[in-house]
């Protein structure tokens, strides 16, 4: 399992702290199959080879090992991990290949793309407005209070987005934590109002199409009960949004812009 190492701020019951944290490492590994591209996936770098066979085993493009001509891993000028798939004469119908590309499902963002574009989505400008920390625990107690789904199932993700004085503006509840999260945005920008946002709570972990998409609706601190990902610290601190995760009560831990958070704005002191 890969992991990095983060420079981050803690929040808890004896003040706040400088500490290190140990991130789950996170990136695109793009899938090529007979020369044309047939998905994007974000995953933990790490047994790719293995994760390829048994995506295309669970696609059902191959039903054995000798169905697989050649499998490697290729140069790409982006960075981006790309596998080129050969498979043998007949066992892929054109069907296949688009039947997965059009699909997208309700855990990844990006599952279902077949090219790897960091330009796709225009980000919108977060509107870098400070929120106090002491009022995260009350705002995720409020997207709890409205998680009516879960409440009966156990088996949904939430996101609320808050205004400056913690007002709660709109909420999304889906099987999916980036549909919860296109939910809560969606109300709010068809109402005209996606400008008072300032702060996206959410129930489940952090990737980085959480965090695109909290760059998309512009608001200044992205918030979740659970862990981030690295890409979804480096894509923060780089749109300048406040990343606070595991937020427990009045806990918190800071990866990105603590300065956005009043109680940790120190005179003169240096972004982490």
């Amino acid at each position: 399992m890969s992991y990095r190492h983060f420079k981050a701020r803690r929040f808890d019951e004896n003040g706040v702290s400088d500490t290190e944290e140990t991130v789950v490492e996170e990136g695109a590994l793009q899938i090529r199959v007979n020369g044309k591209p047939f998905t994007v996936t974000m995953r933990t770098p790490g047994d790719d080879r293995r994760l390829v066979m048994g995506l295309l085993f669970s696609e059902g493009l191959v039903e054995k090992f000798t169905d697989v001509e050649s499998l490697n891993e290729i140069p790409s000028l982006d960075g981006t991990t790309v596998w080129s798939v050969t498979l043998k004469d007949g066992m892929l119908s054109e069907g296949k290949l688009s039947n997965r590309s059009l699909a997208s499902t309700s855990s990844c963002g990006l599952c279902g793309k077949t090219e790897w574009d960091t330009q796709t989505v225009e980000a919108s400008a977060s509107r870098q407005l400070a929120f106090p920390q002491s009022l995260l625990s009350r705002c995720f107690r409020v997207m709890s209070e409205h998680q009516a789904v879960f409440g009966r199932t156990g088996g949904s993700h939430a996101a609320a987005l808050f205004s400056a004085n913690a007002g709660l503006l709109a909420f999304g509840e889906d099987a999916g934590r980036h549909n919860a999260v296109d939910k809560a945005v969606g109300d709010l920008w068809e109402r005209g109002r996606l400008d008072e946002a300032v702060l996206l709570c959410v129930s489940g972990r952090v990737s980085y199409e959480i965090a695109s998409k909290a760059k998309r609706a512009g608001v200044s601190i992205l918030a979740a009960v659970s862990a981030p990902s690295s890409m979804a610290v480096e894509y923060c601190r780089e749109h300048g949004i406040t990343l606070a995760c595991f937020c427990r009560g009045d806990r918190a831990t800071v990866y990105s812009h603590p300065e956005y958070l009043i109680e940790s704005t120190v005179s003169g002191q240096a972004r982490i």
